[in-house]
């Protein structure tokens, strides 16, 4: 029986998307618990980090279906690159928002 680590070095194209699959997700949980932390540092109210987690589920509901659809048509590629390149996106300028002082409690 092969170790992990062996197929790991075997299947090189498989390793690299498993480091940046983990990268990435370590990239979102940091970002969910920036993101909510912020909420309730300048909130101050559980109520809106619950209705923010309620929302973050609203496109899921919304959108699965026609990314679905998405997914069938174009480049599975170029949709993934797309993706984290908008995340990225926002994850920066909510970044620059903060070290602007612009994120102001409510």
């Amino acid at each position: 029986m092969t170790s992990t680590l062996a197929v790991l070095r075997q299947e090189r194209p498989f390793a690299r998307l498993l480091t940046a699959s983990t990268i990435s997700g370590l990239g979102d949980w940091f970002n969910s618990v920036a993101v909510l932390s912020l909420i309730l540092t300048l909130g101050h109210s559980p109520l809106a980090v619950a209705i923010m987690l309620l929302l973050r589920s609203l496109p899921f509901l919304v959108l699965g279906a026609l990314a679905g659809i998405a997914a069938d048509r174009f480049s599975r590629k170029a949709i993934l690159m797309g993706c984290d390149l908008a995340r990225m996106t926002l994850a920066l300028s909510l970044a620059l928002a903060s070290a602007m002082r612009a994120l102001t409690p409510s």
